[in-house]
């Protein structure tokens, strides 16, 4: 079933679009840095960047749409918690994290989290569009 997005879940989208994509770039340019600062692997760190560029470019394309899927914005919701998860275990695994490697990865598991409340809340406020 199609909808018109609240502006709320559109700009909960475009936040976690524009953040996706600016962590990217960080993590895609600044790799060897963060490799010595956090701990964490720099295929990791690249590989994670292009999942991060990626998934930036849908949610983008998702906001920017004048209908959409509720089952698509569940998967979103439903992907940003699995990505949540998914990072802290990957990050528990690694014994070479160091403090501040832990410290991002535990953020950006929560700010995911928070990507994925505020866009069940935009998807709530959404109203129905019969097609």
């Amino acid at each position: 079933m199609l909808f018109h997005p609240s502006p709320y879940l559109r700009q909960g989208l475009l936040s976690n679009a524009t953040t996706n994509v600016g962590l990217s770039l960080f993590m895609m340019l600044a790799a060897g840095l963060l490799t010595r600062q956090l701990g964490l692997p720099s295929p990791l760190l690249l590989i994670a960047g292009v999942a991060y560029m990626s998934w930036g470019l849908v949610l983008g394309t998702l906001a920017l749409r004048q209908s959409v899927s509720r089952a698509h914005v569940r998967a979103v919701i439903g992907f940003n918690v699995a990505w949540a998860l998914a990072s802290i275990l990957a990050v528990a695994a690694m014994p070479s994290a160091t403090r501040p490697g832990l410290a991002l990865v535990l953020a950006q598991a929560g700010c995911a989290l928070m990507y994925a409340a505020l866009q069940q809340i935009g998807l709530q406020r959404s109203s129905v569009q019969s097609t």
